[in-house]
């Protein structure tokens, strides 16, 4: 569900109840690292040619940023009175998107869009879009150039769409603090893989939290996030006497963690990628 900025009638408050989704990402995203080995960041570090600390708020930020195609007519579509409550707060649509079961992705629309919004900021062009085809891939597939193709205007919105989309953008790298975008030219290969696989599980542990109100501090909310992922990682990778704060990956290398496939399957496949394209570095 999506609301205007300027629709100060709602429960919460100014802001769109998708930016909470965001910044839970964007905070699963750091508690995971923060139980990594320091390996693993200076991993991603080198990845985008940054200082340890630049890097992991950048690396949040734009896990966080894999919905944004969710403010986008294509996605908002889908359940009627989420419709009926955009409209009312003025994200309209003139020509009807394509409708389900043939509509298009909302991770289709995120990669698409974000790459602009990161050359906006900064980003060497062909990097902008690796990192956002990464991103884009958190449920497990890789979108083609015939897809790309198809996030025509009636699919994403333009307008008041691409102002929404900017918003949520600045917001969540306000909240980070990411500072310069990086220089790198290129983010592929094994790069790439340890960005959709975080993406894809810190997606999926963020989309497991309890629903908390917004508000309008972000910064307060996103603290309030990071900790509640703690605890959503603790219950599922229990720790014990003796085990550092590395537990998710170590039991994960140690012993595979068998799930059914689905919503965490994926996720943690993704993840295991992730981890095998880190130890062969």
């Amino acid at each position: 569900m999506l609301w205007a900025k300027s629709d100060r009638g709602n429960a919460e408050g100014s802001w769109h109840p998708l930016m909470g989704h965001l910044l839970d990402v964007a905070a699963c995203t750091e508690v995971i690292l923060e139980r990594e080995p320091p390996k693993t960041l200076e991993l991603y570090a080198r990845d985008l040619g940054l200082e340890p600390a630049q890097t992991k708020a950048w690396v949040c930020a734009l896990a966080g940023l894999h919905d944004l195609g969710k403010a986008s007519p294509a996605f908002q579509q889908k359940w009627p009175e989420g419709k009926k409550r955009v409209w009312e707060a003025g994200l309209t649509w003139a020509v009807d998107p394509t409708p389900p079961p043939n509509d298009i992705s909302h991770s289709v629309i995120t990669e698409e869009v974000l790459s602009a919004l990161l050359e906006g900021r900064g980003w060497h062009s062909r990097a902008a879009q690796n990192v956002a085809a990464a991103v884009g891939q958190h449920h497990g597939y890789r979108a083609t150039r015939q897809d790309l193709d198809a996030v025509v205007s009636k699919e994403k919105g333009k307008g008041v769409w691409d102002r929404v989309r900017c918003e949520l953008f600045e917001a969540v790298l306000e909240v980070l603090k990411v500072g310069e975008a990086p220089k790198v030219s290129i983010y592929g290969g094994a790069a790439f893989e340890r960005l959709a696989g975080l993406t894809s599980f810190a997606d999926w542990i963020g989309s497991s939290l309890d629903f908390q109100p917004l508000g309008d501090d972000l910064k307060a909310y996103y603290q309030r996030a990071k900790e509640m992922a703690a605890d959503k990682l603790n219950s599922v990778f229990p720790t014990h006497a003796g085990m550092n704060r590395s537990a998710p990956v170590e039991r994960a290398r140690a012993k595979p963690v068998l799930q059914p496939a689905g919503c965490f399957g994926i996720p943690l496949g993704l993840w295991m990628n992730a981890l095998r394209a880190c130890a062969r570095m």
